[in-house]
């Protein structure tokens, strides 16, 4: 069986995006365009198994860096508040105040401790990562890692969500994998 690497988004000739000559991840591409820009590379879209693996590592992590919360090292809603927001009515009545108006992906770079044992960067928090899991009934894709704006709960290395394959946002963004 080959061995499988997970790939940095901006890795290639992915154009990143560049904020204040930050490198950011690349977002508001749909899982098409996800899906043939790694074909372009020679790679492809892991897995939303392969996903979780790489950011969970072999010991079965929470967090890429562990199993302890940690806000200084995630792009996430509570770390935008300040302060857990530990349920739905808690994170409803930040976004409701105003306080994540102003959450955003971070550069890929951001976050030193925000990194898997196999040293990928930003796998919890930061932007939805898409994957060739794909639900074909409800032309749909899963997507891993939690975003920017989404409470801490949801930024755990085993978080996932599905996605419209069509659809584009600000939260969702892409990685590559290839056989090595």
């Amino acid at each position: 069986m080959p061995i499988r690497r997970l790939t940095s988004a901006t890795a290639g000739n992915w154009p990143p995006c560049l904020v204040a000559e930050k490198i950011m991840s690349p977002i508001a591409v749909n899982w098409w365009s996800a899906y043939a820009f790694a074909r372009f590379e020679g790679k492809r879209l892991p897995t939303s198994l392969e996903w979780e693996a790489a950011a969970r590592g072999f010991d079965g992590r929470l967090f890429p860096w562990g199993n302890e919360v940690d806000l200084a090292v995630v792009t996430c809603a509570d770390s935008w508040s300040d302060h857990p927001l530990i349920t739905y009515e808690a994170w409803r009545a930040e976004l409701d105040r105003g306080r994540l108006g102003d959450a955003l992906p971070s550069p890929v770079d951001a976050h030193p401790g925000n990194v898997s044992p196999f040293g990928m960067r930003e796998m919890a928090g930061n932007v939805w990562e898409w994957t060739s899991t794909v639900l074909d009934d409800l032309n749909e894709a899963v997507i891993c890692g939690g975003s920017f704006d989404n409470p801490y709960r949801a930024v755990q290395a085993s978080s996932k969500g599905t996605y419209r394959r069509r659809g584009a946002s600000n939260a969702v963004g892409s990685r590559c994998a290839e056989e090595v």
